[in-house]
């Protein structure tokens, strides 16, 4: 209780006999309060703050109690939050409005979207990101898309926006159909108040009974039960971890409910690689920030039990590789049922994913969709998407239905096929920017002529001349396998991407790539297509791409968002017919230009490059010996056989093996004594113009040497580690000689004694 001068205190009248009981004798008078407040069964006196009550654990196991429990506490907490803000607003009114001029005023002017029908909310997450002005390709497709409601058939160059192209219509059209489904739900629970309020009770006892039982259910619940205004946050931040997938009573009872197709997945975005997918879901979610539109990505090497969780959520959006969506509809997962009735269908990267051989549980999907629309005669609307969408080479051995093999060679044939085969009607809209040179604006292509066991050598060149966050792609896994151990030994940190390795370590390496400004990234195709890797300087075609697309989609990782890039063709004797083969498909008339390689620095390379492979050698010779003797091993002990140890390989006994461990050590010594010091005695290095005509300075030799003294004294090192490499060929060459010289009067005494011989064989025998 508070004290008598924290409140108003009157006494009360008494009669005077009341005190003359010996039970009352202690009594003095009694006064009562007039200005106290009953909250949630709490007395407040005055200006007194609520009275805390003992706080209990919660005990009640029951997920719909806990979900009370947090509904009503969330109440509250909106109920004083609005009040808090209605004083603030009331009583500091300027400080607030200059708090949101200033959050108005830091953001760029979007202008440019005026004309375009974009969300505010998701127009102000495109603020936050950067994006001032609309693409040409968002231009064209926003307006047809939400306005008109038209399939949209788009094809762009690299790196132009096609994914809020497509994005921004979607999150458009699920807002339209949130706010109607609101409506209608707010229209039924005024339809049901008022039948209530018309079916009440006819006695007013009856009303009055019911009350009383009301009170006193209020009475026992709050002597029973624990109160949940006095649960502390972490047992609230426990409660909520447990049951952090159990929106609305989905996570219980999820399997055994149908969903309908109103409460059903809304949009189905299919892409060819995990990567892209989850590129796709973080930049949507980007873009969905001030909504409440929910994004998954469903791709595989994930855990499955854990996407199956993130489905029980359902959220609107799901973005998914086509194997792993077919596999959680193969084993009947609820959610992805409804996927026959979604409203928005994207195939990015349509050209790959159609492709004959390629990506057949995507034809399955596509099936299923066709036969339940004939079905349902439901509208869907279909965004296609692709850099090489119009581009009439098909690639090699694709088998066609006869239906299209007269058009083969024509981008309307193309067209045609792709429509059909997603369904499309023939008012789709179709969208073209793709330049004539298929390739951005300000991308460099250039080529660098060698035989096939020199591409390490130009390559690590190119590296050491050329530093900048370059993405290598190869051909094969084997390939990329071979580069990442020679070019670790050469202290190049190469991070390899193919199919082959864990989705983990993938995501993971592509974050160190993006991450570092000189990082290397070896890579098959599976990263040639969508990803957005900002400010990628290089691309390097270690091996020449099998198909025009490919090249295409290789060199669009450069060269994004109207910046500078180089790509450069390694090309051997044996890769002339298919680089013969590209620039025909491209409408090319003249050939790449040849980079500039400064052919002083290939000597020193060389040198490290033969060392380094033969380390490579030694080592995978080794282990690949051992390896196959331990799996001989293993086989036996598992069928029960005795191995003859004369069928396995020799790896020399401990002695031996040791030699070897000692001489590649050695030799690995000797090859970072090499990478310590400088590869050419040269100040200033060779620059490679760009495609907007400029000279492109990719380094600085000596950072720390800028005085004349240190220059001098470098290149008097490097002269005396020519004389000494002089003197050590010229000690070789004498050695050599005597050796020649050896061999030469031994072969000559045989043949004397060998005609000595035959003289005194023929004269024997007359």
């Amino acid at each position: 209780m508070a004290n008598k001068s924290e409140s108003d205190w009157k006494p009360i009248e008494i009669d005077p006999q009341f005190f003359s009981d010996k039970e009352f004798r202690n009594l003095v008078c009694i006064e009562e309060v007039t200005d106290y407040k009953i909250v949630n069964g709490q007395i407040i006196l005055g200006s007194e703050s609520i009275e805390q009550a003992p706080k209990r654990k919660l005990t009640q196991n029951s997920s719909q109690k806990k979900k009370r429990k947090r509904a009503k506490l969330r109440k509250n907490a909106d109920v004083s939050e609005k009040k808090l803000l209605s004083d603030k607003n009331s009583t500091e009114p300027s400080k607030t409005k200059g708090q949101a001029h200033s959050t108005t005023a830091s953001l760029p002017d979007m202008g440019a979207w005026a004309h375009l029908p974009v969300p505010e909310p998701v127009l102000q997450a495109i603020a936050e990101q950067g994006f001032t002005q609309p693409t040409p390709i968002q231009n064209e497709c926003l307006i047809p898309a939400i306005e008109y409601k038209q399939d949209i058939v788009g094809a762009a160059a690299t790196g132009s926006g096609k994914t809020l192209a497509f994005g921004i219509p979607i999150l458009y059209n699920i807002m339209e159909d949130e706010k109607i489904k609101a409506s209608k739900s707010k229209k039924l629970e005024t339809d049901n108040e008022n039948n209530e309020s018309s079916l009440a009770p006819e006695n007013e006892n009856e009303g009055k009974s019911n009350d009383e039982n009301e009170t006193l259910k209020k009475d026992n619940d709050s002597q029973n039960v624990e109160i949940n205004v006095m649960a502390t946050d972490r047992e609230l931040l426990e409660d909520e971890v447990e049951d952090e997938d159990d929106e609305d009573g989905v996570f219980k009872n999820f399997e055994d409910s149908q969903i309908s197709d109103e409460d059903g997945l809304k949009a189905l975005i299919l892409t060819p690689t995990r990567e892209l997918a989850v590129q796709v879901k973080n930049h949507l979610v980007a873009v969905a920030k001030y909504t409440k539109i929910k994004v998954v990505a469903i791709i595989g090497g994930m855990s499955e039990q854990r996407q199956e969780r993130i489905l029980k959520r359902r959220p609107h959006i799901i973005v998914a590789t086509p194997g792993r969506l077919w596999e959680l509809y193969n084993k009947r997962n609820p959610y992805i049922l409804t996927v026959k009735s979604i409203q928005y269908l994207v195939i990015d990267e349509a050209d790959r994913m159609v492709e004959k051989g390629h990506f057949e549980e995507l034809q399955k999907l596509l099936s299923i969709l066709r036969h339940f629309t004939k079905m349902t005669q439901k509208r869907r609307q279909t965004f296609l998407f692709s850099a090489t969408l119009t581009l009439a080479h098909m690639g090699p051995q694709r088998k066609l239905s006869r239906k299209f093999q007269a058009n083969l060679l024509t981008t309307e044939g193309k067209i045609r096929m792709m429509m059909y085969k997603m369904g499309l009607k023939k008012g789709a809209k179709m969208v073209d920017l793709t330049e004539k040179t298929r390739t951005a604006e300000k991308l460099s292509e250039a080529k660098v002529l060698c035989e096939r066991e020199k591409k390490d050598v130009y390559l690590y060149y190119f590296l050491k001349q050329h530093p900048g966050r370059t993405l290598v792609f190869c051909n094969s896994k084997d390939s990329i396998r071979r580069l990442v151990s020679i070019f670790t030994l050469l202290e190049c940190h190469p991070l390899p991407l193919h199919s082959d390795m864990h989705q983990k370590q993938r995501l993971r390496n592509l974050e160190r790539f993006s991450s570092s400004p000189n990082a290397l990234l070896l890579a098959t195709d599976i990263a040639a297509r969508g990803l957005d890797i900002p400010k990628i300087d290089h691309v390097i075609h270690f091996q020449v791409p099998h198909t025009m697309e490919n090249y295409i989609h290789r060199s669009g990782r450069t060269a994004r968002a109207s910046e500078e890039g180089l790509t450069v063709l390694l090309i051997s004797p044996e890769e002339q017919k298919g680089y013969r083969k590209i620039l025909f498909s491209l409408d090319r008339t003249k050939d790449f230009d040849q980079f500039p390689v400064d052919n002083s620095y290939i000597p020193a390379i060389n040198v490290r490059m033969q060392l380094a492979l033969k380390i490579d050698s030694e080592e995978h010779r080794f282990d690949k010996k051992k390896h196959e003797n331990n799996w001989f091993r293993k086989t036996a002990e598992e069928m029960d056989i005795e191995l003859d140890e004369d069928n396995l390989y020799d790896l020399g006994d401990s002695r031996d093996q040791a030699n070897l461990r000692h001489k590649i050590a050695s030799m690995k010594m000797q090859l970072q004594t090499m990478l310590k010091t400088k590869l050419v005695s040269k100040k200033l290095v060779t620059k490679y113009p760009t495609k907007m005509g400029k000279l492109r300075d990719p380094m600085e030799i000596s950072n720390s040497s800028s005085s004349a003294i240190s220059e001098l004294q470098n290149q008097k090192l490097l002269m005396k580690d020519k004389k000494k490499q002089k003197k050590k060929i010229v000690i070789k060459d004498v050695n050599e000689l005597k050796k020649n010289n050896l061999i030469e009067k031994k072969r000559q005494k045989a043949m004397r004694r060998k005609k000595r011989k035959e003289l005194l064989m023929k004269q024997f025998s007359e």
